[in-house]
């Protein structure tokens, strides 16, 4: 394919074979080049996000140890702070296998399937196993119900899920609209609800490969010792920049991959609250008008404002 592409696009450089060869040769190194290129940004994107150690995975151990299926977790916190990244990234450590039902993205055939199917859980299990190609083990694997505020019924179905006891699940859902989206359903008490937020100081330390200086903090605070004085300055230096930077993945991300470059922190933060305005705007749009609105503004005859 290669060589025919080469033919029908370049035939005027092709004026001889040792030509030819070598014009063959480059195409191919420059196509080569461009793949190894493309890979190595990913792999680096990854390597970064893999940095971001969260607290939280305890948490998730604690619960699946704890909770043997029983109960189904429902990580809650704003958008944008790595809640479906900790969650995928524990279900690939800790399972066999799993599915992850992302509500942003599934099908209305998906969607569906959580209100046909939930009294043939066989049909449910089979339908969803074979649509994302993942074969389930019992007490093995790990179904996650991702933005699962966008598919209430899914929600609701998690008392029956649960009860069958086969997998385990975990939900994941923003703040605003998890609280908004179940006026037509029973909310499931089979769930435990564990709260995420942004990354923290020693997590924005171990994202830098800083482990052993909160370490080497901790075991300071500890004995009741002033840290060494270059170290001091060195920690003083990470949290300036983690109050410039913040706690979002993202905001971090550009930050390591642009070489520390404030701007670009401050531009993925700057998206993120515009976000966050949307959010707001439509929240206030669907919820009903308050019958005390517009008191504040309403006068007596003589022009002065009624007292609060």
């Amino acid at each position: 394919m290669l060589l025919l592409w080469f033919l029908l696009s370049k035939p005027a450089y092709c004026r001889n074979l040792r030509h030819f060869k070598y014009c063959v040769l480059s195409e191919f190194v420059g196509f080569l080049i461009l793949r190894i290129s493309d890979f190595c940004d990913i792999l680096r994107a990854e390597a970064i996000i893999m940095l971001f150690k969260r607290k939280i995975y305890s948490k998730f151990l604690a619960w699946k140890q704890e909770s043997c299926g029983r109960k189904a977790l429902l990580v809650e916190g704003a958008r944008r702070i790595g809640k479906s990244t900790v969650v995928e990234e524990f279900a690939k450590n800790e399972y066999k296998s799993y599915i992850l039902v992302d509500f942003a993205k599934a099908s209305e055939d998906v969607k569906s399937l959580f209100q046909l199917h939930l009294e043939d859980l066989d049909t449910l299990y089979m339908l969803l196993s074979v649509h994302y190609g993942v074969q389930l083990h019992e007490r093995e694997s790990v179904i996650i119900f991702d933005e699962v505020q966008l598919c209430p019924k899914a929600r609701e179905a998690i008392k029956y899920l649960v009860a069958d006891g086969r997998y385990d699940f975990m939900e994941t859902g923003s703040l605003i609209s998890i609280k908004e989206n179940v006026k037509d359903i029973v909310i499931p008490s089979e769930e435990r609800h564990i709260k995420m937020y942004p990354l923290d100081f020693e997590e924005f330390c171990w994202a830098f490969n800083e482990a052993s200086l909160i370490a080497y903090i901790r075991s300071c605070f500890e004995k009741r010792e002033p840290l060494e004085r270059s170290l001091h300055n060195k920690a003083m230096l990470l949290f300036k920049q983690y109050m410039l930077v913040g706690g979002m993945p993202m905001s971090i991300v550009a930050f390591l991959e642009s070489h520390k470059d404030f701007g670009k922190a401050d531009a993925e933060k700057r998206d993120i609250l515009e976000l966050y305005r949307n959010d707001i705007m439509n929240s206030s749009k669907n919820q009903s008008p308050s019958p005390f609105q517009g008191l504040g503004d309403l006068r007596s005859d003589s022009g002065a404002a009624f007292p609060p």
